[in-house]
């Protein structure tokens, strides 16, 4: 009887899943950095206005530029960019965004006006544009759909996110000990070595597709894009004034347009059918939702931490950094649930912890609260966002072909700027006008003595903000005790509408999940079918780049 030749399996050591590209974890690294590079430069220069202000002597109209300038350049043009790099080359414009980082981080790091900074600021968002796309395209583009994507998306996500939680306590640590010039010129060797390392290691060919751009629809997404952002920054400082709206209405009109022509031109820049997919619907509003609470919790508990527990800065800094670790064991956490239970549950489990941490903050944060329970809400909001920005990211990559990645990783950064935006904008609005009333309310409660003797300006001082409470105390040394312990109870006033906002939204969040996005099966044919479109789409190019 002939004996049966038996095959041995090569050792589990020596196995390589068959879809990690060549030279994958090298190629992954590089692009995680160039993500830190974006992301660190989003959240890092806030920390630093203070000190600009006192060199410049800056106007409320320049600080606000320096602020949101260079996220205003970086959201207004993320989405022509990518598509852009889908038709040009994604490498290409990697290291391209790369490479202008280095002038334009160059000219803040020197500037010698505060309008020579705002240039800086607003080129630097530019060259992010560029860059920060690209970097999750040229995933999607090398990692086949899989659990090796899921992985390589989690990791992006996860640092990325906790990058720009990051970014005020580099920032802070940096303006205490060196310059706040030095915030912007760290970016210059860390761009010229992600440049050199892009240019050794990224493919050369990453997906890219040979249809034309659709630049007159990539302009009016940058005309509606910087309206809608630049609008909805200004909300704290100006309210719904005629300006406000104007630009707002402007916006819309825009939008319009880009929709009208995009159900008309044979090559759209975004096929607006996809808005009817759950799968990519659902992750967009949930990465919305999740952003906008990660930014408004940063914003107003920077302020907490500072106005009402009386850190320092770099303190402030320093005590969210659970926040940035957590966020990077969520998303690992994020990836693994995915592969087992699908989107659906793993985004709305996400979505249950940001609102279980606005719950802590309602009832913890008060004027005595110790450091521990400070952390420990950072940690739970950093493991939220981690699995949701790995579930989100996953979801809304997975949802278009290859070929158009680069407009699907847009698509999934306007989710960061347009939530931070909104959020940082509702909460801080909610902040200031529970604040104001406060002392409105006390103000009018006065007997009639000793309001006449508060003059108007002291009242309207006071009651403008937390900075101005400190300032009139610094006056009026003998009330200066009352003065900040009434500013600290209109704060947490303020701070507590704000935080009961975030527990309504992430209620809806989560509904709006469960009900709209599909179950794993479905969500899993979604994915499946994305997948052999890309495969025709990459064949069919094949075909016509043959002679």
């Amino acid at each position: 009887m002939p004996m049966k030749r038996v095959v041995e399996a090569p050792p589990k050591a020596a196995q390589v899943e068959p879809d990690e590209p060549k030279h994958g974890s090298q190629i992954l690294a590089v692009l995680i950095l160039g993500a830190i590079l974006s992301m660190i430069n989003l959240s890092m220069g806030n920390v630093a206005l203070p000190s600009i202000a006192i060199t410049f002597d800056t106007t409320g109209t320049q600080q606000n530029w320096i602020t949101d300038g260079f996220t205003l350049a970086m959201a207004a043009t993320v989405l022509y960019f990518g598509a852009i790099g889908d038709r040009y080359g994604r490498r290409k414009l990697f290291l391209l965004g790369a490479l202008l980082s280095v002038p334009t981080a160059l000219l803040s790091t020197i500037a010698w006006s505060a309008e020579i900074l705002i240039i800086g600021r607003i080129s630097s968002g530019f060259a992010s544009a560029m860059l920060f796309p690209t970097t999750l395209s040229i995933i999607t583009a090398n990692w086949p759909a899989g659990s090796s994507r899921t992985r390589s998306i989690a990791l992006w996500a996860g640092i990325g996110a906790a990058a720009s939680a990051l970014g005020p306590t580099v920032g802070g640590f940096l303006v205490q000990t060196l310059s706040w010039r030095w915030i912007f010129g760290i970016s210059i060797p860390f761009a010229l070595i992600i440049f050199f390392l892009g240019w050794w290691l990224l493919p050369r060919y990453n997906g890219e597709n040979i249809d034309p751009v659709d630049h007159l629809g990539g302009i009016l997404t940058v005309i509606f894009v910087g309206l809608f952002v630049l609008a909805i920054n200004q909300i704290p400082q100006s309210g719904f004034s005629t300006q406000i709206i104007s630009v707002f209405v402007l916006a819309l009109i825009a939008l319009g347009l880009f929709i009208w022509r995009e159900q008309r031109v044979t090559h759209p820049l975004m096929d607006l059918t996809i808005w009817k997919n759950r799968v990519f619907t659902g992750a967009t509003v949930a990465a919305t939702i999740v952003y906008g609470s990660l930014m408004g919790v940063m914003y107003i508990g920077q302020q907490y931490l500072q106005n009402v527990l009386g850190y320092t800065p770099l303190a402030s800094g320093m005590a969210i950094l659970p926040a940035s670790i957590f966020m990077i064991i969520g998303s690992q956490a994020g990836a693994r649930t995915l592969q087992k239970i699908g989107g659906r549950i793993t985004m709305a489990i996400s979505l249950a912890i940001v609102g279980l941490t606005f719950v802590m903050m309602l009832l913890l944060w008060k004027e005595d609260t110790s450091y521990w329970i400070v952390g420990t809400t950072y940690a739970l909001i950093g493991v939220g966002v981690g699995m949701a920005s790995a579930a989100s990211a996953r979801a809304i990559m997975g949802s278009l072909p290859v070929t158009k990645a680069g407009i699907s990783s847009a698509v999934n950064d306007l989710t960061r700027d347009f939530g931070g935006a909104i959020g940082m904008s509702i909460m801080g609005a909610l902040l200031a006008v529970r604040y104001t009333s406060y002392f409105t309310k006390a103000f009018a409660s006065l007997p009639a003595e000793q309001a006449q003797n508060l003059s108007q300006e002291v009242a309207i001082s006071i009651s403008k903000s937390f900075a101005g409470a400190e300032q009139v105390a610094q006056q009026y040394i003998a009330f200066s005790t009352q003065i900040l312990d009434a500013a600290r109870s209109a704060f947490l006033q303020g701070q507590d509408a704000a935080y009961v906002l975030g527990i309504v939204a992430s209620v809806v969040a989560v509904l709006f999940i469960l009900f709209v996005y599909p179950h794993k099966t479905a969500e899993d044919a979604i994915f499946e079918e994305v997948t052999k479109e890309s495969m025709s789409e990459a064949a069919e190019i094949a075909r016509k780049a043959q002679p």
